[in-house]
C-alpha cells in the first residue's frame, strides 16, 4: 500500500487527525493529533479525501502524550487517548463551532461553557465483550474480539464484574453484556450471544442479570440523583459519567424558564424528575420498557413516538428534547417549529445531527445559550446543551 508523510493540522468529529498529502489532498489519519508528521499508509481513497492508518509518529505534537491505556489504538474505545486533555477539550469544542458554521447564527454563538471532571473511572455504562475466559472489547471498526485487562474509564468494579463472569463461562462463544452500574456499586447486566445463549442460574456477580428469557436479582437499578431515584432497565439507555451526570441533570434542567413544557425522549425520567420540580411536564418516550418504568416510579413519562405528539401552538412554553445520535426526524422539527414555543432546549450528543436541527429551527429561534459537557474524556463524543427563546421574546 502506499505510504505518505502527513503533517496534521486538524481533527475531524470521529476522532481522526486531518492533513494533506503533496497533492494538497485531505487524509483523515487515526490517533494522531494536531502538530504532528507522521508516515501514513493510504487504506482507502474516497475521492474528495483518502482515509489512512498510522506508521509512526516522525515529529511528535507538543499537545501527544503517553497513552492513557494499554490498548490505546487496539481497542476501539478512546481515540483520543494520546492527546493532552486541555487540548482534547478545545478540539470538542472547536468541532462543535465548525458544525454550527452555516448557522446564521454563527459569528454571534454565545460563548460555549465547558463542564469537565475527572478523566478516567467515570464510566458507569458499558458494553463489555466476553470470549473465551476473558473480558474485552472490539477492535477499532470491526467485529474482532479484543481481550484486555482492564479499562481506564470505566469504574473499576464494573468492569472487574464483567471479568468475572467472563472468567465463569469460558466456552468458545463471543457475548455482549451491556451493563449499568450506580454509585453504591449495584449493577445490573443484559446478556447476549452470537448463536446459543450462555447457560446462567443466577445473578452473580452482578446484583441483576437479564440473558433471553430468564432474570435473576435485581428488576432494575435505581440511579439517585438531586431530584429523585431514576429507574434503569436491562440494556436501557442512562447518561454515563458518574461525576458529572447530576450537573448535567440540573444545568439542563436549570435552563427551562416556561411552566408548561413537553420532553421529547424522555427515557425513564433522567430530565423528567428535575423539570417536574418546577414545572407541569408531559414527557413522551418511544421506548415502552423505559416509559413504564418511569410511571412505575411516579415520573409523569407516558410511552408515544415523538412524532405522533400533538405539539399544539400555545400549549406549551418550553419543548425540552434529547434526542439519539439521529436527532429530532423531520415531522418532529417541523411540528415544534410550527407551534412555535417561546423557548427550545436541545440536548445533543451528535454536532452533526444538532447543526441540521439547529439550521431547520434559525428563521424562529435565537441561540441564547450553549454549553458543553465533556462527559466522554479520551473520546470524540460530544454532549451539548443549547438554549433557544423565540426571536422578539
Amino acid at each position: 500500500m502506499k505510504t505518505e508523510i502527513i503533517k496534521i493540522t486538524d481533527t475531524a468529529y470521529g476522532g481522526s487527525g486531518v492533513g494533506r498529502n503533496a497533492e494538497g489532498k485531505a487524509v483523515f489519519v487515526p490517533f494522531t493529533v494536531t502538530g504532528d508528521i507522521v508516515l501514513a499508509e493510504i487504506v482507502e481513497d474516497k475521492g474528495s479525501y483518502d482515509t489512512a492508518e498510522l506508521v509512526d509518529v516522525m515529529e511528535p505534537s507538543p499537545w501527544r502524550r503517553p497513552p492513557h491505556c494499554p490498548h490505546h489504538g487496539i481497542c476501539g474505545g478512546c481515540h483520543f487517548g494520546h492527546i493532552a486533555y486541555d487540548k482534547q477539550v478545545e478540539i470538542k469544542k472547536n468541532i462543535l463551532k465548525q458544525a454550527l458554521r452555516k448557522h446564521p447564527q454563527a459569528e454571534k454563538l454565545p460563548e460555549f461553557a465547558i463542564f469537565t471532571d475527572k478523566t478516567t473511572e467515570y464510566r458507569i455504562r458499558a458494553t463489555v465483550r466476553a470470549q473465551s475466559g476473558r473480558a474485552g472489547f472490539y477492535k477499532g471498526g470491526s467485529n474482532e474480539f479484543i481481550p484486555v485487562e482492564c479499562c481506564p474509564v470505566m469504574k473499576p468494579g464494573l468492569f472487574a464484574k464483567c471479568a468475572v463472569w467472563a472468567e465463569g463461562h469460558a466456552d468458545s462463544g463471543l457475548y455482549s453484556l451491556s451493563a449499568i452500574e450506580n454509585p453504591e456499586g449495584d449493577t445490573i447486566t443484559l446478556i447476549e450471544g452470537k448463536g446459543t445463549l450462555p447457560q446462567i442460574d443466577s445473578e452473580k456477580p452482578f446484583s441483576g442479570v437479564k440473558c433471553g428469557v430468564k432474570q435473576f436479582g435485581k428488576q432494575c437499578l435505581l440511579y439517585g440523583t438531586p431530584f429523585g431515584a431514576i429507574p434503569v432497565g436491562y440494556g436501557g439507555f442512562f447518561q454515563a459519567n458518574v461525576f458529572l451526570n447530576d450537573m448535567f441533570q440540573k444545568y439542563a434542567s436549570d435552563a427551562v424558564t416556561g411552566h408548561k413544557v413537553l420532553e421529547l425522549y424522555a427515557g425513564s425520567g433522567f430530565f423528567t424528575s428535575a423539570l417536574m420540580q418546577n414545572a407541569d411536564v408531559t414527557a413522551v418516550e418511544a421506548n415502552a420498557a423505559a416509559a413504564s418504568l418511569g410511571m412505575e416510579h411516579s415520573y409523569p413519562v407516558r410511552q408515544g413516538d415523538a412524532a405522533s405528539v400533538n405539539i399544539k401552538k400555545g400549549g406549551y412554553d418550553t419543548v425540552f428534547v434529547d434526542p439519539p445520535r439521529e436527532g429530532v426526524d423531520k415531522k418532529t422539527i417541523a411540528a415544534i417549529s410550527e407551534a412555535s414555543p417561546a423557548q427550545i432546549i436541545y440536548v445533543s450528543c451528535n454536532p452533526m445531527t444538532l447543526a441540521r436541527d439547529l439550521n431547520k429551527l434559525s428563521d424562529k429561534y435565537t441561540i441564547s445559550d450553549a454549553a458543553i459537557f465533556d462527559l466522554f474524556p479520551h473520546t470524540y463524543h460530544i454532549e451539548t446543551i443549547i438554549s433557544m427563546r423565540r426571536t422578539g421574546t
